[in-house]
């Protein structure tokens, strides 16, 4: 049993546990979106975030609550609302702040090229009880340069808002200008030989001391 706890802590001494690498930034992508309509009476907007739906089928369309509109995806950011006027600020998420994270990372790293939609979404008022949502969609392929990110894991989604202009009349039109960013930060997934000589080190040292797709697109208005 010694030559076995010697033999794990000469392989955990000379191939340590890695170190979690520091984030690294996996995409940062100008906001598409900006644009208007008819109806008014809204009191805010949201700017949501959506990976895994399919805008090309009419029957994934919902409306949700709070005027909230889906293709089926997973959404993120959709629980912050913005005050109609002038807005910025900076904003994120991870698999701690919302419980699509995993879900819409998933979409981002499954070596598919799945549809990402980027939403503005007015927030009905009392003289407007149907949604106002407009957006664009893309392959991610063509949005993240004919790939997506397999083999990293994201860990952070920030939406950097520089500047969120939008209005509403009470019975006129509305309108929204964006300038913004989403940015993707990640890390590479360990190497299995790394994770496998680590492990083998682990379980011998317990052991001594036991004595034991979607074709890529370019940018497209959703409906």
């Amino acid at each position: 049993m010694k030559a076995i706890f010697g033999c794990a802590v000469f392989l955990l001494l000379t191939n340590p546990l890695p170190a979690l690498a520091d984030p690294i930034e996996l995409a940062n992508i100008k906001w598409p979106g900006g644009g208007g309509g008819s109806s008014g009476g809204f009191t805010g907007i949201r700017l949501v975030l959506e990976g895994g739906g399919n805008p090309l089928d009419a029957a994934a369309f919902q409306i949700l609550d709070g005027g909230i509109v889906t293709t089926g995806g997973y959404q993120l950011f959709d629980n912050l609302i913005f005050p109609l006027g002038h807005v910025s600020g900076t904003f994120y998420t991870d698999e701690l702040t919302d419980p699509n994270f995993a879900g819409f990372a998933k979409t981002l790293t499954n070596g598919v090229d799945d549809f990402v939609e980027f939403w503005e979404m007015f927030v009905p008022g009392p003289s407007s009880p149907q949604a106002g949502a407009g957006g664009l969609y893309s392959g991610e392929f063509a949005l993240f340069g004919g790939h997506d990110f397999l083999g990293n894991i994201v860990t952070r989604i920030i939406l950097q808002v520089d500047s969120l202009d939008s209005s509403s009349l009470p019975d006129g039109p509305h309108s929204v200008s964006v300038d913004a960013r989403v940015i993707v930060e990640g890390v590479p997934v360990p190497e299995p030989s790394t994770l496998a000589l680590f492990g083998g080190g682990l379980l011998a040292l317990i052991a001594g001391q036991r004595g034991v797709g979607a074709p890529s697109r370019g940018w497209r208005r959703i409906r």
